[in-house]
């Protein structure tokens, strides 16, 4: 994509704790409506090429082929191909392109490219647009952009603006007969459902999620770490996960109690029962995440800096936030600028979050 500030291509965006997606550079937030599309000689015959190349490396099981097909789609996706738009979002959503971040992040990822055909303002010019109908594009992008969101339930939680309805209401907007497609999950996702599928995730290694910070009623607090049978609850598993620290606290009890560790699954549970009417500060720290700017031992400092200081662990929980917070890999890129600067980069996010 091109920032539409500092004009620079980049093939990833930053995924803040807020929902925005901003440029990796200047940390601008991605406007999808204002990038110039496009369809000439040049990008169209790269275009072809990529489809040549991938359609070929798949047939033969030559996967150096297919990787360059991908890269070639890229190059023309920078020249504003729209097409190419559309094939990078499914390249991002069936696991052809890793970018090394979670699965929510992956689903997002696709999820923009394929709003910058439908809700694009720009206009598609171009001497080869017979060879690539709007509507017929503009389609395409809707159907893609409608899966992932039922699909994904868990989007919603993080941005309205990603709940099936919502997104619904956008593309009729632009296409007033679309009918979406039948299947996927429509569910409401409840908050303690999205907590579990992100530690899940870490379980699995599939996020880059560093912290995340909840205030949750009783009940839901409950229902979180009973989540599966009451035989055997999925959250117990998550106790043992390498990396994973958790804590929580009743928020009714004196201002100058800690977060206790969340290491005793029956004590936790006791302390729901016990409080039927309370609600609970409930935090997490992923030590162990899939990361691919800062290193392990960086992890770690911001771990003593957001997690285990009592103080600044707690102002998260200062603003109500009815889903919670999560903060990512990419908010210490955001805050760190051109270098890793992890006393910076904590500073300015505890000062925002405050």
């Amino acid at each position: 994509m091109k920032c539409n500030k500092c004009l620079k291509s980049f093939d990833d965006y930053l995924f803040r704790y807020t929902g925005q997606l901003t440029c990796p550079y200047c940390g601008e937030e991605i406007d999808v409506t204002a990038i110039e599309l496009d369809i000439n000689k040049e990008n169209d015959e790269i275009f072809c090429l990529s489809e040549a190349s991938f359609c070929k490396g798949l047939i033969d099981n030559n996967l150096p082929q297919v990787e360059s097909g991908i890269k070639l789609c890229l190059e023309a996706m920078k020249m504003g191909h729209p097409k190419a738009y559309l094939r990078m979002g499914y390249y991002i959503e069936k696991n052809f392109m890793n970018n090394g971040k979670g699965e929510l992040n992956k689903a997002l990822n696709a999820f923009e490219h394929y709003s910058v055909v439908l809700f694009n303002q720009m206009g598609i010019s171009g001497e080869f647009m017979k060879r690539y109908p709007v509507q017929t594009l503009k389609q395409n992008a809707a159907q893609s952009m409608i899966g992932i969101v039922l699909d994904n339930p868990e989007l919603a939680i993080i941005n309205k603006k990603y709940s099936p309805q919502f997104v619904l209401e956008r593309i009729r907007s632009v296409i007033p007969t679309f009918v979406p497609p039948k299947g996927g999950s429509s569910r409401p996702l409840m908050i303690f459902d999205r907590i579990y599928d992100t530690l899940n995730a870490i379980d699995s290694n599939l996020d880059n999620a560093l912290l995340g910070a909840y205030t949750l009623r009783s009940g839901q607090f409950k229902q979180l770490l009973n989540k599966g049978s009451l035989d055997d609850p999925l959250f117990k598993k998550l106790l043992s996960t390498k990396g994973l620290n958790m804590k929580y606290k009743l928020t009714d009890a004196s201002d100058y109690s800690r977060l206790s560790s969340l290491d005793d699954f029956d004590d936790a549970n006791s302390a729901c029962d016990n409080n039927l009417q309370g609600t609970f500060n409930f935090a997490f720290f992923n030590a162990n995440p899939k990361v691919s700017y800062i290193k392990s031992s960086q992890v770690l400092d911001v771990k003593k800096k957001l997690f285990d200081n009592e103080s600044n662990l707690d102002s998260f929980f200062v603003k109500p936030r009815e889903n919670g917070i999560v903060i990512y890999e990419d908010d210490i890129k955001f805050y760190s600028g051109k270098s890793v600067n992890i006393d910076k980069a904590t500073r300015e996010l505890l000062e925002e979050i405050e």
